[in-house]
């Protein structure tokens, strides 16, 4: 067998896959995160998910995998000085990026925390909901809301105020 074909095959075995239900799941959490803590709103669509693409590529080209290895042993300097540098990264995302306002600086450095855990929860708890049951039962939604709308007397009578 031609080892070239093997290098090659080899070689696209090992690029990075895009996983779209990980980047969804990822952006949940940050419109969550955006819920849950006060003063922290979401102004447009695109908000979470940019915040949660910039997340991405800081905490890819700034932290280390060793540095989060040794978080979990024990609450240290280290730890706190990591939680107080990743609520200014989160900060400084938010106050640059548009569609997310925050208001101070204590509700951008509880997110990360928020946001962290809602990331490792949601995984958990999407992969028990049956996803196709969701779109039928929203897309009932859909069409009984349209139909209400549709047929109100506002919509019937537009004249009268």
């Amino acid at each position: 067998m031609d080892t070239s074909y093997l290098k090659a095959l080899s070689t696209l075995q090992q690029l990075p896959t895009f996983d779209l239900t990980y980047w969804v799941i990822q952006t949940v959490a940050m419109a969550l995160t955006a819920l849950l803590v006060p003063n922290l709103k979401i102004t447009s669509i695109f908000g979470p998910i940019l915040a949660v693409a910039s997340l991405s590529v800081v905490n890819m080209t700034v932290w280390s995998s060793d540095l989060f290895a040794a978080l979990p042993n024990s609450l240290s300097t280290q730890a706190l000085t990591l939680l107080a540098v990743n609520g200014l990264i989160f900060w400084a995302i938010v106050k640059i990026l548009p569609g997310i306002e925050s208001k101070g600086i204590l509700p951008v450095l509880i997110a990360p925390i928020i946001f962290t855990t809602c990331s490792v929860v949601l995984p958990r708890v999407s992969a028990e909901i049956n996803w196709q049951q969701v779109g039928t039962e929203a897309g009932k939604v859909f069409k009984e809301t349209r139909k209400f709308v549709e047929t109100s007397p506002q919509q019937q009578n537009p004249q009268q105020k």
